[in-house]
């Protein structure tokens, strides 16, 4: 729960044009996150995320701007790369 807290407080900081060189960070390190909300977290994105090596971060009902612009970044890259969209994933 600790290296959850540290993540989330990190990347909450970080405003939009500096969560993109954080994405690119990830990337690079194969530690790509996607932080879903909603109030029911879907067992079935977070296992099917880390068929990605993608982690998945449930932020319950909280939405954070930044998180957002990461988020599409992952999405982006799921399409280009993986071709896959997010919302697959979710079944």
């Amino acid at each position: 729960m600790k290296r959850t807290e540290n993540i989330l407080t990190e990347y909450h900081e970080l405003d939009c044009e500096k969560i993109t060189d954080r994405f690119t960070t990830d990337l690079a390190n194969n530690e790509l996150k996607y932080f879903s909300s909603g109030l029911v977290s879907s067992g079935n994105l977070t296992e099917n995320l880390n068929d990605y090596k993608i982690e998945n971060f449930g932020l319950g009902c909280i939405v954070y701007d930044n998180l957002t612009c990461y988020n599409r970044l992952v999405e982006q890259y799921l399409i280009e790369k993986q071709n896959v969209k997010i919302t697959q994933l979710y079944e």
